[in-house]
């Protein structure tokens, strides 16, 4: 499958660096000393086609990675040096034939090829990251102040620490380019306008959901048939308590000012049924980690900025 062949180079999804079985001859760069430590490319796939595959697999087997580096560019004439893709075809056909049988019993750890695969599969088998969907209300800047700061670090550690983080808005739109303050290892996903692909393509492959906001932890509710059968790890991060700064808002500009969107809890036990959803709650101090834990909650850490 030529993953999202055709499709917009520059969408999101193909715009963050990562580890993956393997990157195409076209533009694969390695070292001249790990070529040869290798033994280069197997005569057994010329003239062309699987030998930088299986090159890659070699690498990855000698405890080597293959990284995916998105602001790398180039132009390609498919096929060109085989007279198209009408002479290239026959030869990709046998020497996948060769691949298989060489590669068997290392294929068996992979996603089988079919499209349900493709997002999971985006990430090389072998990587030992954690695939981590931090879902906020828009990717996290420290100029826009508020909790964003806090945020930000948090997404930062955990990519630094080598795991895959998809950092997803949810309820505002992706606009484009927001790498000025991410590491460029995060990806970043528009879960404002595309959810439902959200649930049906990240959620379902991820080892951790880190809901940040009560708004997104809020949403998640609206899909329960993915609790049912939920093979994740649900973080909650409730950051300050919210009733209390409802109250306080209430008290400085009136009742009807005391709640700005319609998934924010309106008191402290719908605040608490939130937290009660996740494995583990985060919050921003050890005042209201008591308040979680008097309720009844124990996996409850504070993280501070």
């Amino acid at each position: 499958m030529g993953y999202r062949r055709e499709d917009d180079p520059n969408l999101p999804q193909y715009n963050f660096r990562r580890p993956v079985d393997y990157c195409s001859a076209v533009f694969l760069l390695t070292s001249k000393k790990l070529f040869d430590q290798l033994g280069g490319f197997s005569a057994e796939f010329a003239p062309a086609y699987y030998e930088d595959t299986d090159y890659c697999m070699t690498v990855w087997q000698n405890g080597f990675k293959v990284i995916y580096e998105p602001l790398a560019t180039i132009l390609h004439y498919e096929s060109a040096s085989s007279g198209g893709n009408d002479n290239a075809v026959p030869m990709m056909e046998a020497h996948q034939v060769k691949f298989q049988k060489k590669w068997h019993q290392e294929l068996n750890k992979h996603c089988a090829p079919i499209p349900t695969n493709v997002s999971a599969a985006r990430i090389a088998t072998n990587s030992t990251s954690l695939k981590i969907l931090y879902i906020d209300d828009r990717v996290p800047a420290r100029s826009l102040g508020a909790g964003f700061p806090r945020s930000d670090d948090i997404v930062a550690e955990l990519a630094g620490l080598g795991h895959h983080v998809v950092c997803v808005t949810s309820t505002f739109p992706l606009l484009g380019d927001s790498y000025a303050e991410l590491p460029r290892e995060v990806e970043l996903f528009d879960g404002y306008r595309f959810r439902q692909k959200l649930v049906s393509d990240y959620v379902q492959c991820a080892d951790i959901v880190w809901s940040s906001t009560s708004q997104s932890q809020a949403a998640l509710r609206e899909y329960p048939a993915v609790f049912r059968s939920r093979q994740f790890a649900l973080v909650y991060d409730a950051e300050a308590i919210f009733f209390q700064r409802i109250d306080d808002r209430k008290r400085l500009l009136g009742e009807a000012n005391g709640t700005t969107h319609e998934l924010e809890p309106t008191g402290l036990e719908e605040e608490i049924a939130l937290a009660k959803m996740a494995d583990v709650v985060a919050v921003i101090s050890e005042a209201d980690r008591k308040i979680m834990q008097e309720a009844g909650l124990r996996s409850v850490y504070v993280i501070l900025s």
